[in-house]
């Protein structure tokens, strides 16, 4: 029967003790499985499980955007089919000195006013609905509405009302012991102008869920009360069309900060992440969820320059991305049930992490604290709160008689060399027309109720060669093993008293029969152990290539390749006629490919090399060029062809590739030239802190490019210099384009 320690569980989650009760006593009632009496006590039949489920689903509370969740976050949880909920949630914020720490960092502004910094009050207004109509079906509904009130600002109070969005969610129906759920949801919010700025427009948002219910055991005791969630989605933000027009009739100057903020206008998307957790009580639950809106400028949105329509204090997401500027808050709550069913309440608390003090144009600013506070209210539309009640049921005194024996094999598989288990071998009778087995992940599998006799298994696993073991059933003890079992020793976790009630006595591995001692008529299954070893294959692949010219992608026949493992082995040989190579029984792991080929630059390739399985590279060479881009003066390894980058990156082009391998040809050519400073150098574009770090990426990217084909790290300096030292104005395109360069300085030579 249910102990008290139990009835309490249970009723932690929301459930009553009256059913976890209930339930333990029905288990109790069945014959219970041998060895698992405490499991058959503890759990709850289906139709309890589900009753309880749907009595606590009751708790689920809507979030902002209307589906269930916490606050900002949706989660992949929802209520019991035929439950709704509805839900009204109030925001509040007042600060000074937020927008505008200071009077000149608000441009525009009422005219006479002489405030040092700004006086702003906030509060919001979000009312939702949400239903579950199907156990993987949610559908929701959400109107929002905010006023901001700015001293500073112009006008000084801005309006959002009537905000809108529908959506649908769809879920991992909720079943016993189903633990992990995941989901997504789809929203269109229809987005309301405001005051003299604005037109209807709309925003789509999709989100993928995931989260994990410490509380859906069917055995009370193993419930604990957590859940955890997580959410990855994208915003597909329109909301940056709504002042598009207010901005041309402005001659292209932006709007404010304070009204950007006021009317909530983002002019790039934002990728969504979300990670919560939260206390489950049947009177109290406390959460707390960190979420972010990572902006992400999808439209090609370009920011206004400092002196040609952005606001004073603004800065722009190329300039100044990073966690400073992206919107994220932490959100610290609890749900309370007063006792009502249905009936909660709600109290919740934004910290801003970001974008709370550094601004950008292109999205609203984050808040630096938000007060919430919301009543919300479930109800099962069904009219069945709780599932039906079992049937009676009448119980008749039976004697039973003691069951006939059961014999069954327990084995292990295990690797033959370092005696550690093999999960996921699959196991069959060799013979017999009986269902074969897979290992678990300990290694151990477990036969059904066998007759006495001899039996044979046959054994395949990924990574090993076919085994067979054999062990043999009886009805008598045995003193010897047999077959197979005998050449493995005990392995470890595999001792005695691994094996069913009522057979304490059971052989260790390595040996197959019946534990002496056994009882004639046994009050359980009798065990008999056997250890199953398996032969691992050998940890090699193979790599199948081919080589081409990287201009004209013809084969290069007879280059010479040589490849390299991490212990320093190596092996040579050379491609055929078709540019084909081969390397068999090459050791997994990371390994380097070197190609020389005549009339072509020198190439090398890392390669990750799998267990078992064939990589099929195919490797470009350069020819070499019939006029030198890369020549050695007195004071410079001259490039008279650039290195290129993408933009505002220090990724180098694939068109480069061709002189990286040349400078590494030159200098292999020229040991006696003993250290080489590479320099970075860029234009005028950007700042000079920007442009210093620039530099020094693909100052060092360069030096990487060439050691990686051979040349010792010790020969190469890398050093950025950004903007300083130009060989001409950055007047023009032109101009700028010289300066952006890589050169490669002599400092010391033999």
């Amino acid at each position: 029967m249910a102990t008290d320690a139990n009835a309490t569980a249970a009723g932690q989650f929301g459930f009553s003790n009256t059913d976890a009760a209930a339930g333990a006593a029905a288990s109790a009632g069945d014959a219970p499985v041998p060895g698992n009496e405490a499991a058959a006590e503890n759990s709850v039949d289906d139709d309890q499980w589900y009753q309880q489920h749907r009595e606590s689903s009751l708790s689920f509370g809507n979030s902002l955007s209307g589906s269930v969740g916490l606050l900002h976050m949706q989660t992949a949880f929802s209520g019991a089919p035929g439950t709704f909920r509805t839900s009204f949630i109030s925001g509040y914020h007042s600060s000074s000195g937020f927008l505008c720490p200071s009077a000149s960092m608000c441009d525009r502004k009422p005219a006479g006013s002489t405030a040092t910094s700004d006086d702003l009050e906030h509060a919001s207004s979000d009312i939702a609905i949400s239903a579950t109509l199907l156990p993987y079906l949610e559908g929701y509904a959400a109107m929002h509405s905010a006023a901001t009130s700015d001293t500073l600002g112009l006008p000084k109070l801005l309006q959002v009302v009537g905000d809108t969005n529908f959506g649908v969610k769809l879920f991992t129906p909720a079943k016993p012991d189903r633990l992990f759920a995941f989901g997504g949801s789809l929203d269109l919010w229809l987005l309301n102008g405001s005051g003299m700025l604005g037109i209807d427009n709309a925003n789509f948002t999709m989100r993928a869920l995931a989260g994990v219910d410490l509380t859906r055991h069917s055995n009370p005791s193993k419930r604990v009360p957590l859940r955890f969630h997580t959410m990855l989605g994208y915003l597909f933000d329109g909301s940056g069309s709504l002042v598009s027009n207010v901005e041309k009739s402005n001659g292209g100057q932006r709007i404010t900060r304070v009204q950007r903020f006021g009317l909530d206008i983002n002019r790039v998307d934002s990728l969504l992440i979300g990670i919560g957790a939260e206390y489950v009580h049947k009177t109290i639950q406390p959460f707390i969820e960190w979420t972010f809106d990572v902006p992400n400028n999808r439209q090609g949105y370009k920011c206004a320059a400092a002196d040609n329509g952005r606001s004073t204090g603004d800065s722009c997401l190329a300039l100044s991305s990073g966690f400073g500027s992206t919107p994220s808050r932490l959100t610290i709550g609890t749900r309370v049930s007063p006792g009502l069913k249905g009936l909660s309440g709600l109290l919740a608390f934004d910290i801003g992490t970001g974008a709370t003090s550094t601004f950008i144009e292109e999205v609203a600013p984050q808040l630096p604290w938000k007060l919430y506070i919301g009543l919300a209210f479930a109800h099962d539309i069904t009219g069945t709160s709780s599932a039906p009640q079992a049937k009676p049921q009448t119980v008749e005194r039976i004697v039973q008689l003691p069951p006939p024996p059961e014999y069954r094999v327990v084995g292990l598989v295990l690797d033959e060399r370092t005696q550690q288990p093999v999960p996921n071998a699959i196991i069959k009778f060799q013979g017999q027309t009986l269902t074969g087995m897979v290992s678990r992940p300990d290694g151990s599998f477990e036969t059904t109720n066998l007759q006495p006799g001899t039996y044979s298994f046959a054994l395949t696993a990924e990574g090993y060669r076919e085994g067979t073991c054999q062990v043999a059933v009886s009805t008598t003890p045995a003193t010897a093993p047999l077959g197979a079992a005998t050449a493995v020793p005990p392995a470890p976790g595999f001792a005695a008293g691994t094996t069913m009630p009522n057979n304490p006595a059971a052989p260790s591995p390595g040996t197959a029969g019946i534990a002496s001692g056994a009882a004639a008529t046994p009050a359980g299954p009798v065990v008999t152990n056997v250890a199953c070893p398996l032969k691992a294959l050998p940890a090699v692949g193979t790599i199948q290539g081919s080589l081409v010219d990287a201009a004209s992608t013809a084969a290069i026949p007879g280059a010479r390749l040589t490849i390299r493992d991490a212990k320093g082995r190596e092996l040579s040989l050379d491609a055929d006629g078709s540019g084909a190579f081969r390397f068999e029984n090459v050791p997994a792991g990371t390994v380097r490919i070197t190609v020389d080929a005549d009339g072509f630059m020198p190439q090398n390739l890392d390669l990750e090399v799998r267990p078992r399985a064939e990589q099929r590279p195919t490797i470009a060479l350069n020819k070499r060029p019939k006029k030198a881009t890369v020549t050695v003066t007195a004071k410079e390894v001259k490039l008279t062809k650039q290195i290129n980058f993408d933009p505002d990156s220090a990724t180098i082009t694939k068109d480069s590739a061709a002189i990286v391998q040349e400078i590494a040809m030159t200098l292999k050519e020229h040991p006696e030239l003993t250290r080489v400073e590479i320099q970075g150098h860029t234009d005028n574009s950007g700042t000079p802190a920007y442009n210093k770090r620039l530099s020094q990426e693909r100052a060092e990217a360069v030096r990487n490019a060439v050691v990686s084909l051979g040349v010792e790290t010790s020969r190469l300096t890398a050093m950025g210099y950004g903007q300083d030292k130009p060989l001409g104005p950055n007047t023009s395109d032109a101009g700028k384009a010289k300066n952006r360069r890589v050169q490669m300085m002599i400092l010391e030579r033999k």
